[in-house]
């Protein structure tokens, strides 16, 4: 089961039901000092987490910004998740 969340946030229910989890909201920490809120805020940072046996959480940078409308060391990011068939 593949799940849509905005907020890179597990719950309990998540880990038992779920494959994978895609969210975004960080923006990549998008600029020094937001990433370290981001980090103390969600525990994760962008790209592949494994959560426990099953659950695996994606997290995007996205494309857009938070506040000022500038990224620095963040390049937004359009995310393309191929799903296939296990032989």
């Amino acid at each position: 089961m593949i799940l849509l969340k905005h907020q890179p946030r597990i719950s309990a229910d998540a880990r038992d039901r779920v494959d994978l989890q895609l969210s975004g909201h960080i923006h990549g920490g998008q600029i020094a000092p937001f990433n370290v809120f981001t980090w103390l805020s969600y525990h994760v940072s962008t790209g592949l987490t494994p959560f426990g046996e099953r659950l695996r959480l994606y997290v995007s940078r996205g494309t857009g910004v938070w506040g000022p409308p500038i990224r620095f060391f963040a390049d937004p990011e359009i995310t393309l998740i191929e799903l296939r068939a296990q032989p």
